[in-house]
């Protein structure tokens, strides 16, 4: 320990320590600073996350209806396969001719 104590007093100093004190409260400033806008992040995060659940429920539930309402209107069989799918990848591959 007195070789490590003994090499720390020989050595030069990693800073300037007559800006010590000023170097701390910039520190501490730009932590303060740092925290408030996390804080505000932090206070709007909710409501944000509120309004897209809320609007995608809103949303979803509206293309669930209209859906209900053209499948109730016009009852195709929309399947991925299916050959009277107008997307069908038959139906596009052949150019309906089936």
């Amino acid at each position: 320990m007195e070789a490590d104590i003994q090499t720390l007093a020989n050595g030069k100093p990693r800073k300037r320590l007559d800006t010590l004190e000023s170097d701390i409260w910039k520190k501490i400033e730009h932590n303060v600073r740092t925290s408030r806008t996390l804080n505000v992040f932090a206070a709007w995060q909710m409501p944000i996350t509120a309004f897209v659940l809320v609007g995608g429920i809103a949303i979803g539930s509206l293309a669930a209806e209209t859906a209900a309402v053209a499948n109730a209107v016009e009852t195709l069989h929309l399947g991925i396969f299916s050959p009277i799918a107008s997307l069908a990848p038959s139906t596009l591959l052949l150019g309906g001719r089936i």
